[in-house]
């Protein structure tokens, strides 16, 4: 009989336990509110996988606060962020592990299922959703001598071994 009582007691002294823990999740769902208050009620990110020219993977979550965080104006969805857009969120939060930081977003190149993603393409347009099965983009990037001679070659310029150069060609039908 007296291990009935204590029985009891202890399913009483548990059913406490329960009231009070109850009464701190009641706190603390009041706390949750009044935080979910202060934040974005429309959260939206994408989880994607950058693979880089070493055979590193990394996961790399894109969502609105980061965004909002990054000082990317007029983005609302993960999506909806261009490349270049994209380059200086990643150059900002470049992991040592990636190899040497880009001095400028002109450096990376972005590349998901072979095709190049432009500085104003979108991720959408390359065709990266929330519902897509593969989010993966391969990340390379360029010593900053290679941008250096695209951009003189872009401008005309050769150098004095070019300008001395001779060129034939022969047309065979």
């Amino acid at each position: 009989m007296s291990s009935n009582i204590d029985t009891k007691s202890e399913s009483h002294d548990d059913l406490k336990q329960e009231t009070t823990h109850g009464t701190d999740r009641d706190a603390m769902d009041e706390h949750d509110t009044d935080m979910a208050d202060n934040e974005p009620t429309n959260d939206k990110y994408i989880e994607l996988t950058l693979l880089f020219v070493g055979g590193i993977r990394n996961r790399f979550e894109l969502n609105l606060t980061k965004i909002k965080h990054e000082r990317v104006q007029g983005v609302i969805d993960p999506v909806d962020l261009t490349g270049k857009q994209f380059k200086m969120i990643l150059i900002e939060n470049w992991s040592t592990g990636w190899g040497p930081v880009p001095a400028m977003p002109e450096q990376i190149r972005l590349i998901h299922l072979g095709k190049v993603m432009g500085d104003e393409q979108t991720l959408k347009m390359i065709g990266i959703t929330e519902d897509s099965l593969f989010k993966a983009i391969h990340v390379a990037t360029r010593p900053e001598s290679a941008i250096t001679s695209i951009e003189s070659s872009k401008a005309g310029y050769k150098t004095k071994e070019q300008q001395n150069s001779q060129a034939c060609c022969c047309i065979v039908s």
